[in-house]
């Protein structure tokens, strides 16, 4: 039997865990039941209990204290003996002081045994006196013992009960459950690597309903369809390594198969070939030990079997090498080596596969790479990599000399320009000749090498510290410049900066050398004066940080949070009568101070920034303009500046457009004005856009005529409505002849193309009295009003209704 049962459980663990946990469980709710029931069979055996005490007082208490006051003890004996036929009723006894104490039955102990006490009272007239006490022993022992009869017959019957239920819930599992576990387990045994086929089923009726079993036996049968799948795919794998052996023999690389002790497993042809290059005979058999160890040796003398396997012990799986070889009779060569290993499982043999692949073309390759890297491929200059190694050389050799080195950084700005208007050929034949004219103008033996799209670097060697030979070079080169060249039969006028650093003052190494020329670059373009060429100074060190700075400010959108709109009125001459105002972008950093217009505005245009930027101001400057318009006289407008960026942008009509919407601005209140810089560019985009903007009704102005070297054809070709004269020009109206000659020309003259004219950067009444002799239109400057900020302007404006 006891055999039997530990068969059982270890043939069945589920099924007899199973059981047991329904037993238990079964069990211990039948226990809960069942004290619950005693319980409430115990509650009302003692409530029978107390009713019947209740009835006997009430119905024998009165009599026995009559029978007292009376002293009547046949009677007293006759009440108790009633009250001790009471069911639970063990013993009683009258104590009274007018006699003996009268008691029925038999006294007893146990903790079964209570005592009730009864005060006897007679009631006499008002007076109230105790006459004795009766005292009653009840005895609800058979309370107890019928709960504990009735608890062992309850238990008794729910065990057999819960085996019952027990038994057939196991039976009903086994028949729902368990054989369908079975035959799933037994289908899952019979799977092997060649037994993939066959089916995960329960063997039910098709129209059994689904339930988790068929869930289970999807979800196995999912699983072996993946095995079979991964099964064939290792296959397939195989087939495909079979495959790879055959592609092995095919291919420009030499590979051969050996193990630890250098036999040799697998070679391809070419490593035949191999062993013909480097005059090795092919081993008649393939145990040959040797002809690793030799082909190794030829190729390295430092190579071996051994050294191999070595370098791949522990979790070094790969090893490689390149390696110059000079055949006997073949050219020099370049060979990569390969080598890795892995176990053969098949014969669980540690194999090595060494793949030995002739690389001098592709070294070859790299190294005319490596030329064209070290050379720019246009001009055949050295590249900036290249060249601050040879212009490092030629520092050391001048310090050697004790000399100095002039360093220059040379820009143009026209290749864009000649891309977009010639194309890339012609841009790059551009570039050519401006390399040619620097390398004709420089000294004998100046190093020069392009550094840039359009930037050329050119050092030389100073005897003394004198510049009288750098500005002799920089005067060639603005000759040469300023004269135009001609790309496809056509004039181009090239635009140049440059920057100038001498060793050892500006630098004692060519990056520090190359970063001050830059600065001073960097210098010459922001100034755009006619002096084309700055000398490096410590305190540009202190601007390039500063540089750095509002840059980084004005990529983070910091600028344009802290950037503020002024309004500088403008009067017309004359009368003094307010007739416009420009909008003045200021800048008041927390860090730097008040940072000029000239500086955020060129760092903005350098980061192509300045659209957003231009938005912004705009936007903010046509709300401002359609505030005041009903306050002002009657033809009133406000003025912006435009870079000439913000207009070669593609959306530029329409974010004039929508400044307008936003303020609800008439375009007729709003003047544009632009640079000589915008027209350089000699473009029929440009002038489309300016065309546009007249159609729409926007007014358009040149600013600071006279500094920058547009032509006059300009004035005619595009529709501009007024004409701004260069405050450099006012500021010298009194002192220089020259410069009245020419306000006075260019007032006349735009007034006869059909142009107003405004003077800006007036400060004096002299001056003012001289532009208004000479018939200028509008007046601007310190003179009426420094820029104020909105709500001031605001109140300038009221002032002068």
């Amino acid at each position: 039997m006891l055999t039997t049962l530990v068969g059982f459980r270890n043939r069945n663990p589920l099924t007899l865990r199973i059981l047991i946990s329904i037993v238990l469980a079964s069990s211990v709710f039948a226990a809960v039941i069942t004290g619950f029931h005693l319980y409430g069979k115990f509650r009302e055996d003692m409530q029978t209990l107390d009713v019947r005490l209740r009835d006997a007082e009430s119905t024998f208490l009165p009599s026995i204290v009559d029978a007292v006051w009376r002293v009547d003890k046949p009677l007293v004996v006759l009440n108790l003996n009633a009250i001790a036929q009471l069911p639970f009723v063990n013993y009683l006894v009258i104590n009274s002081p007018d006699f003996e104490s009268i008691g029925v039955g038999e006294k007893s102990d146990g903790p079964f045994q209570t005592l009730q006490r009864y005060q006897l009272s007679y009631q006499q007239g008002d007076e109230t006196s105790t006459v004795g006490e009766l005292i009653i022993q009840v005895d609800r022992h058979s309370i107890y013992e019928n709960i504990g009869r009735d608890a062992v017959i309850l238990l008794l019957l729910n065990a057999f009960k819960t085996l019952c239920v027990s038994l057939i819930i196991l039976y009903l599992m086994d028949k729902m459950l368990f054989r369908y576990l079975r035959r799933l387990r037994n289908t899952a045994s019979g799977i092997t690597m060649e037994r993939l086929s066959e089916r995960f089923t329960l063997g039910r009726d098709p129209d059994f309903p689904v339930d988790e079993l068929d869930d289970i036996c999807q979800s196995l049968e999912s699983m072996r369809i993946r095995i079979e799948q991964g099964v064939t795919e290792l296959r397939i794998t195989k087939a495909e390594r079979e495959r790879v052996y055959h592609a092995a023999s095919e291919g420009e690389t030499a590979v051969i198969i050996f193990n630890e002790y250098g036999v040799i497993r697998f070679y391809n042809h070419q490593f035949e070939g191999l062993l013909d290059k480097l005059t090795i005979r092919l081993p008649a058999s393939l145990t040959d030990m040797y002809v690793i160890d030799e082909v190794l040796d030829s190729i390295d003398t430092q190579l071996s079997t051994r050294s191999l396997v070595n370098a791949l012990m522990g979790e070094n799986h790969a090893w490689h090498k390149e390696l110059f070889l000079l055949p006997p009779d073949s050219p020099p060569c370049w060979f990569n080596l390969r080598c890795v290993s892995y176990l053969n499982t098949y014969d669980d043999e540690q194999q090595y596969i060494l793949s030995i692949r002739d690389v001098t073309e592709l070294k070859n390759a790299y190294v005319r790479q490596q030329e064209l890297v070290e050379k720019d491929a246009l001009t055949g200059l050295p590249s900036l990599a290249v060249g601050l190694d040879m212009l490092q050389t030629r520092l050391d050799t001048s310090v050697d000399h004790n000399a100095h080195l002039a360093v220059f950084i040379v820009s143009t700005n026209a290749y864009k320009a000649v891309q977009e208007t010639f194309g890339l050929h012609y841009a790059d034949l551009m570039l050519l000749q401006i390399s040619e004219i620097i390398a004709h103008k420089a000294p004998p033996a100046t190093l020069l090498m392009r550094s840039g799209e359009s930037d050329f670097l050119c050092a030389f060697e100073l005897r003394s510290a004198h510049a009288r030979l750098v500005l002799e070079f920089l005067d060639r080169l603005n000759e040469a410049f300023n004269a135009p060249l001609y790309i496809h039969d056509e004039p181009v006028h090239i635009d140049h900066y440059g920057g100038v650093a001498i060793s050892p003052n500006d630098g004692i190494t060519s990056e520090d050398l190359l970063q001050h020329a830059m600065s001073a670059l960097y210098k010459a373009k922001e100034a755009r004066s006619d002096n084309r060429f700055y000398f490096y100074e410590p305190a540009m060190k202190q601007e390039s940080v500063r540089r750095l700075y509002i840059a980084a400010h004005i990529r983070s959108g910091k600028c344009a949070e802290e950037l503020e709109v002024y309004f500088q009125p403008i009067l017309k001459a004359g009368s003094n009568q307010l007739i416009a105002c420009e909008a003045l972008a200021r800048w008041d950093s927390p860090v730097l101070g008040v940072i000029p217009p000239t500086e955020f505005i060129f760092e903005a245009e350098r980061l192509h920034a300045i659209c957003q930027l231009g938005e912004s101001i705009l936007q903010r400057a046509c709300i401002q303009a359609a505030k005041w318009l009903p306050l002002a006289s009657k033809g009133f407008y406000m003025s912006v500046n435009i870079s000439p960026l913000q207009v070669e942008n593609r959306d530029f009509i329409k974010v004039v457009k929508n400044a307008l919407a936003i303020a609800q601005l008439p375009p007729n209140a709003l003047k544009l004005e632009v640079t000589e810089r915008l027209l350089l560019n000699d473009d029929s985009y440009v002038e489309e856009k300016m065309q546009e903007l007249k159609a729409l009704g926007v007014r358009i102005a040149i600013d600071d005529f006279g500094s920058g070297y547009a032509s006059l054809n300009y004035l005619c070709q595009y529709p501009f409505e007024l004409l701004k004269i260069d405050q450099s020009f006012i500021s010298k109206l009194l002192e220089d002849r020259s410069s009245r000659i020419l306000v006075k020309m260019i007032i006349q003259m735009a007034h006869d193309l059909g142009l107003e004219t405004v003077a800006e950067g007036i400060e004096d009444k002299q001056v003012q009295e001289l532009l208004e002799n000479m018939g200028c239109d509008y007046l601007q400057g310190y003179l009426y009003s420094v820029p104020l900020p909105a709500g001031d302007f605001e109140s300038y404006l009221n002032q002068r209704l």
